[in-house]
């Protein structure tokens, strides 16, 4: 017996009319008899699928859970090389980029669009059962991997907090002491593309104890040339590791230790420059080498004309690298009726160096993050400015403990799931802000003045979390299905920051200008002439700890020993009701349907609340909260050839943690920060359909429709025409969320072509995202900027073909051709209209082409 492909129908989107159509989430089995012709040897079936969004084993047609779900075979089929792929897959499923590459991932329209230490993601990520808290290392490559399952819709019962729009849940192979297996593979293409993965499973004691190992290596150049430093953007350099050691002592207890490894050591996406507002406050200043009026402005759109054909960039340096380490131990235990899992896990990121130079242009303007920031405090320690430490490399444990019980009662009629979660997160040296100019300085042409400006912060955070849960599904008849469930949480976090300032004194005292006698007041040098700035600017930035700082709104903030500190706890109930509904398989004897399922969901997600730098200042942002309706129904029909899942949702969204950007008291403060937008309402549906039309051809087709609109949302603003700027309140709520496509679609379809020459599977796939809104600020969502402000939509191709020879089955050969047409789109980005004047986006990937070969032995 042949099997040239074990695998299962995961979903392409697609849309028809923007009604109808879905997807797929199935499962395809393909056989060959090789002792038949070669015309008629195949046959395709749609297979059951196991899941475990309920944390027991499930049929995927009989869970009433919105789900997509893959397994290897079938990521392999589509080319899913990593999370991020998901998302041409999945519907309701995006991720947004803002430069640095730390995804953002959005299920539904809720997720967390920023990657900041302090803020939590709105999607869980697991693998093998272990939390993964940081949205900066979810993206997770295909290494070794069992399966991947994307839950859509809130799942606070079972999977705790911070999983408001859903979860992704990702297990690599499991080992097993039958016999020794392995394998090796490689994917070498253009833009020096040139990637290598093995695996192998190692019995150690005949039905005792088995290991095994995974390793990855993702290498390829960027596809963005930067003028501005001659280095490549948008490349990939990752290198990954993955083991674990099986031991059953006992038909009824096992034990897995489990090991993940990855380094990350990226540059950037590459940044291109979108003017939108050339009266951007950003636009009034100068910099030595662009001391011209409109500076900026002239660079922005130098910018974007780089970008619209040659994908050059001329930013300047953007950077991703992490190292990221999880051990967990998880035993399962069998008593009687009662299944006992504990699951022990340490999380732990070190090496993380992020920075951005977040304008888009060659101009040295906004530079964000640890890179920015240390560097310049180093650099005036180094240069004899400052008596304190240096800021340490920032690093990240999490301890987690989850306690677990699952069991039947009443004939099993009812089966319950309970259990406990500890964890403990430590974030020690984050460092945050912004460093405004050349080396920190930047000069205001209206107004005469010097701005030696950074807003600096090296942070520790304390995050705790306490969960107790329970959940049951009572079988009422043979056709209804109840399920309850709740989880309570309780959260305690602090934050303790370190504050930086630009000290102005000492560039007087060390006389730094000494032909333009300037003056320093509030951290402003007055520089009438700016002839020495231009001709010779410093090369250091004094740097001080905060005494104490003003506020917008007329606050002063009081810094001991440089130091603030804030903390506060929250708890909340998160359940769950899901009534399930199945047709009698009596009822369906002279129906073209083999089974059916309908369910009406009540659940409720929330994501913590917690504390980010609002400048210099500590703000608190409160807990959101999504209370989620909703009514699916799984089909499948005509024999096992097609298979159709709905589900319709209606979502209150509260509490909204949303990144905005505000003035602050300096023309030079551009505050980043996280606030509560109010409520919105999402509503939408996905689709998806496999079908089987043809004895060797296989149709997959998703869509998702997202209306999501804002019900309440009052934000402040800054009037920046006044002198000094005046903080007021503007009214929001008309404005599209960031980041959420209203409509995406796939389709895909892939034939089976046995002959004697070998097993062919072309496979050809179309990808559509609607356009998305970026806008930061308020001004973003004038009239006059907002088309600036969004996004194009893009439709991608895709094509694929597999073969396997006919004398080596365990050799599998693909060509890929991705973005087929080479579109020149945006994959993400931001605005910041007001203070910026401009929107900073990155570039998607161009046409990329290769040869995948993978052998087994």
């Amino acid at each position: 017996m042949k099997q040239p492909f074990n695998g299962f129908c995961s979903r392409s989107s697609t849309y028809t009319q923007l009604t109808l159509f879905a997807t797929c989430v199935a499962a395809l089995s393909v056989e060959a008899q090789d002792s038949t012709p070669a015309t008629s040897r195949n046959q395709l079936l749609l297979e059951e699928v196991i899941v475990t969004a309920r944390k027991r084993e499930e049929m995927l047609q009989e869970t009433p859970v919105a789900i997509s779900a893959f397994n290897n075979e079938e990521l392999r089929l589509r080319g899913i090389a990593n999370t991020r792929d998901l998302q041409q897959s999945v519907p309701g499923l995006s991720f947004s980029e803002q430069g640095n590459k730390a995804p953002s991932i959005f299920i539904r329209g809720v997720g967390q669009k920023e990657s900041n230490a302090a803020l939590d993601p709105g999607v869980g990520v697991y693998i093998n059962g272990i939390y993964i808290p940081r949205t900066d290392s979810q993206l997770l490559d295909v290494m070794d991997t069992e399966s991947i399952q994307v839950l859509r819709g809130p799942q606070g019962t079972l999977f705790g907090k911070n999983n408001t729009g859903g979860a992704l849940i990702v297990t690599t192979m499991a080992p097993h002491t039958e016999d020794y297996e392995g394998e090796i593979s490689t994917r070498i293409g253009n833009h020096g593309r040139a990637d290598a993965k093995a695996s192998a499973n190692i019995p150690l004691i005949e039905d005792k104890l088995a290991a095994r190992i995974g390793l990855n290596r993702t290498k390829r150049d960027g596809y963005m040339e930067s003028e501005f430093d001659g280095k490549e953007y948008g490349d990939e350099d990752r290198l990954g590791a993955t083991a674990r050691l099986l031991w059953q002592p006992t038909n009824n207890l096992d034990a897995d230790l489990f090991y993940y490894w990855s380094k990350i050591k990226e540059n950037g996406g590459g940044l291109t420059c979108v003017l939108q507002n050339p009266k951007g406050v950003f636009n009034s200043f100068a910099w030595p080498n662009f001391n011209t009026p409109d500076a900026f402005a002239s660079q922005c759109r130098a910018s974007e004309e780089a970008s619209d054909d040659t994908n050059l960039t001329i930013n300047g340096p953007t950077s991703f690298k992490q190292t990221s380490q999880i051990l967990g131990l998880t035993f399962n235990w069998q008593v009687g009726d009662f299944e006992i899992k504990s699951i022990t896990a340490w999380n732990h990121q070190d090496g993380i160096k992020t920075g951005d130079d977040s304008d888009g242009t060659d101009i040295p303007g906004v530079n964000t993050g640890r890179i920015g920031v240390a560097g310049a405090v180093e650099s005036s320690l180094s240069a004899g400015y400052g008596d304190f430490p240096a800021p340490d490399d920032e690093e990240r444990n999490q301890y987690s403990q989850e306690l677990q019980l699952t069991g039947s009662a009443f004939d099993e009629r009812l089966t319950y799931t309970t259990g406990i979660f500890l964890s403990r997160e430590d974030i020690d040296n984050t460092i945050g802000g912004n460093l405004v100019g050349d080396r920190g300085y930047s000069y205001k042409i209206d107004t005469a003045s010097l701005i030696p400006k950074i807003i600096g912060t090296n942070s520790d955070l304390t995050n705790e979390s306490y969960a107790a849960y329970l959940q049951g599904t009572y079988e009422v008849t043979d056709w209804y299905q109840l399920t309850l469930g709740t989880r309570y949480t309780k959260e305690k976090r602090d934050r303790t920051a370190t504050l930086y300032e630009a000290d102005c004194e000492t560039i007087v005292k060390e006389n730094f200008f000494p032909g333009s006698l300037p003056v320093c007041e509030e951290g402003v040098l007055l520089v009438p002439d700016p002839t020495d700035f231009y001709a010779n600017p410093p090369q250091v930035l004094p740097i001080r700890l905060v005494e104490d700082y003003l506020t917008l709104d007329g606050n002063v903030i009081e810094a001991v020993n440089g130091k603030v500190k804030k903390d506060e706890d929250w708890s909340k109930w998160t359940p769950t009701v899901t009534n399930a509904f199945t047709i009698p398989d009596e009822y369906l004897t002279d129906t073209p349907i083999d089974s059916s399922l309908l369910y009406l969901t009540y659940s409720r997600g929330f994501k913590s609340g917690g504390f980010e730098m609002k400048g210099l200042e500590i703000a608190e942002f409160d807990p959101e909260e999504v209370n989620n309706y909703e009514i699916g129904f799984k089909i499948d029909a005509f024999d096992q050839r097609l298979r159709f899942n709905s589900a319709f949702y209606y979502m209150d969204y509260d509490d909204i943690q949303i990144r905005i950007t505000e003035q602050g008291i300096s023309f030079a403060d551009i505050l980043l920060y996280v606030d509560n937008a109010g409520a919105a309402t999402i509503k939408g549906f996905e689709l998806e359909l496999t079908a089987l039309p043809l004895p060797n051809v296989i149709l997959n087709a998703t869509t998702s429709y997202t209306d999501a609109s804002y019900d309440n949302f009052i934000a402040s603003d800054v009037d920046t025409d006044s002198i000094p700027p005046v903080q007021s309140t503007v009214d929001r709520s008309d404005e599209d969320l960031a980041a959420v496509p209203k409509l995406t679609y796939s389709l895909s379809a892939m034939a089976i072509l046995p002959t004697d020459v070998g097993d062919f599977t072309p496979r050809l796939s179309m990808y559509y995202r609607d356009k998305l809104y970026t806008g930061l600020d308020a001004t973003a969502w004038d009239t006059q900027f907002r088309d600036r402000a969004t996004i194009d939509d893009v439709t991608l191709w895709n094509f694929r073909l597999g073969y396997i020879p006919p004398t080596w089955e365990n050799i599998q050969v693909f060509l890929y051709v991705d973005n087929i047409t080479d579109e020149n789109y945006f994959q993400g980005g931001f605005s910041n209209t007001e203070s910026l004047g401009a929107g900073s986006f990155v570039l998607g990937e161009p046409r990329s082409y290769g040869i995948e070969i993978s052998i087994a032995f």
